[in-house]
């Protein structure tokens, strides 16, 4: 019965990582590339020299690996990259208990990996994008245990490890930090003959970082983003930390969602006195003479994440296109899961040896359970974001796939785009990629089945790569027997004339809206003398459509449409309260398959 008792935590531990992977998986279908990613597709998909340029200030070389593995595989295929994600926050869960309960138990070290698993405010929980991360993270952690098992063959797996964690992001530099401080602290003799663990990797990173500069003005790597130390920001630094630290209290409690609204800036109010609670505890700990005294081994932990704070806390980064300098926020919630996990292990190494009291424990459950909640309702929300924006993502991409070859050869997406996550890449480079290893664009004959706000996105995205906007135009499309004229399709409207392409008719009642199946090619709009006449058009959205411009009273204008892959037929809207006449332009198909992208 003993045995069964002392082995329930592990089997707790993967049930919850069971649950935890069969959520995940599920709040994250749907997903699109996002970020980073795109960057990874468009501009870093091959070539040696992409494989060593900075993001952001540091080196995710193993990161981009996998993806180009992925890409080659099995082309921009988010299935595989959520599966690759969920498995590393699977591993760093598990890793983390292994750490934790040699210092508080099994039973503790369960709480904080179940914490770990569901992290809604950590954001990057619920999107591939935080792939990189998790990699560091994992990789760090491995070295970490590795270093604690004092042998030779356990410090080559730690060296390497090290090397791998700082070649996959720049948030495994705490965790080479807290390795470099538990050799450190070791006697003199285990010291130095230790010392390569760590010397190595830290050397390789710091040739690289030094040998990267070069890469500032590199011409066809835009992506490349520099990163330096904010101008005042040693000044400003302590209380950077502060808020860093209270951030990352507030996401581990729960405590970030009470009065204020979910954003990816985390809200801390309550986590500055659960910092100050924080800190007096641990000096309690620390001054207490019943207790036993830390181990060399804690102060390492304690350290990490104040590296981890300072170094988000120092840097600045270049605003993409600009001379522009933006320090980063302390409390982004990309941040908080390398927060909480430092916290939660200096938390541990401060409890090692400390017996803690049941009170405390039922205390700690309670907080761990309303912290999941706060999480979870989190969690579901941002992945419902991510999904919304991967599907308009998708139906921008399938759109720009329509588009005829005659089409101006770069598309200016506007700053009010009603997408989120893509970045400004041009045609020519995603056609590029996705002649190269597949196109992440949602398949042309499922726009019509998409969700509302996707099809519109993608008729924003034809309306302005196409310019389809009414252009003055007095004279009337040339009639034949053959044109085919616009048809009404709904409102009350007395058809007065109709044949040669052409097509009249008198509202029955003033600003009544009528609606319009167009031919291919376009249309030319005649409005008798009275007001303007505003056009709503759209292709695969619901009515009414998108606004793009108007005709004056007794004037006349043209839209012309160039033909492209697709059959949907455009549709026009328009509130006329005078008699208007709409006419064929004549157009031409684009053949399947010869669109853009």
């Amino acid at each position: 019965m003993s045995h069964v008792r002392g082995r329930l935590p592990l089997l707790l531990l993967g049930m919850v990582m069971i649950a935890a992977a069969a959520l995940l998986l599920h709040v994250t279908r749907g997903e699109s590339l996002i970020s980073d990613e795109w960057n990874f597709f468009a501009y870093r998909r091959h070539g040696s020299e992409a494989l060593f340029a900075p993001n952001q200030g540091g080196l995710d070389l193993v990161s981009l690996l996998v993806y180009r593995a992925v890409f080659r595989l099995f082309g921009p295929n988010t299935t595989i990259l959520r599966f690759i994600l969920v498995a590393l926050e699977l591993v760093c869960a598990g890793l983390f208990f292994e750490l934790a309960r040699q210092r508080v138990g099994d039973w503790i070290a369960l709480g904080g990996a179940t914490l770990l698993l569901f992290l809604g405010s950590g954001a990057l929980l619920v999107t591939t994008v935080g792939i990189t991360l998790y990699l560091a993270v994992a990789f760090g952690l491995a070295a970490l245990i590795a270093i604690e098992r004092r042998s030779l063959r356990a410090d080559v797996a730690a060296c390497g490890l090290l090397a791998l964690a700082v070649a996959s992001y720049s948030a495994a530099l705490p965790f080479a930090a807290g390795a470099v401080i538990a050799i450190g602290l070791r006697p003199a003799r285990l010291r130095w003959r230790r010392a390569w663990v760590v010397a190595a990797p830290l050397l390789g990173y710091g040739i690289w970082r030094i040998w990267a500069a070069h890469y500032a003005q590199h011409p066809k790597l835009p992506a490349v983003t520099e990163a330096i130390v904010a101008p005042g920001a040693i000044t400003r630094a302590p209380g950077r930390i502060g808020e860093a630290f209270a951030a990352g209290l507030a996401s581990a409690t729960g405590l970030f969602r009470i009065g204020a609204a979910h954003t990816d800036i985390v809200n801390y109010t309550w986590g500055v006195p659960l910092a100050v609670l924080f800190v007096a505890a641990a000096l309690a700990r620390i001054s207490w003479r019943r207790w036993p005294r830390p181990d060399c081994g804690a102060w390492a932990f304690v350290a990490m994440p104040l590296v981890y704070w300072a170094a988000v806390s120092l840097v600045a980064q270049r605003v993409p296109g600009t001379k522009l300098w933006q320090a980063r926020a302390p409390n982004i919630a990309g941040y908080q899961y390398t927060s909480v996990v430092l916290i939660l292990l200096a938390a541990a190494a401060l409890a090692a040896g400390v017996r803690i009291p049941r009170p405390v424990r039922l205390a700690l459950a309670t907080v761990l359970l309303a912290s999941l909640v706060a999480n979870l309702l989190t969690l579901h929300e941002d992945a419902a974001a991510f999904r919304s924006n991967g599907a308009s993502d998708r139906a921008e991409l399938a759109a720009e796939a329509l588009g005829p070859t005659t089409t101006v050869e770069t598309l200016q997406r506007a700053p009010t785009a009603p997408t989120l996550t893509l970045p400004p890449i041009s045609p020519q480079t995603l056609l590029s990629a996705s002649a190269d290893v597949g196109s992440p664009a949602l398949p042309a004959s499922s726009l019509p089945a998409a969700s509302p706000a996707a099809r519109g996105v993608a008729d924003l995205t034809l309306i302005r790569m196409l310019e389809l906007v009414p252009r003055p135009s007095d004279a009337i499309a040339a009639r034949t027997a053959e044109a085919r004229a616009p048809a009404l399709e709904s409102g009350a409207a007395d058809l007065v004339q109709s044949g040669g392409g052409c097509i009249s008719v008198i509202p029955r009642r003033p600003g009544t809206p009528l609606a319009f199946r167009l031919p291919r090619g376009g249309f030319t709009l005649r409005a008798t003398k009275g007001a303007p006449v505003a056009l709503y058009l759209r292709r695969f959205m619901d009515p009414p459509g998108l606004p793009i411009g108007s005709v004056a009273g007794g004037a006349g204008a043209t839209v012309a449409i160039p033909a492209d892959a697709s059959a949907q037929p455009w549709r026009l809207l328009i509130y006329p309260v005078q008699p208007v006449r709409l006419c064929a332009l004549p157009g031409t198909t684009v053949p399947p398959g010869q669109g853009r992208l």
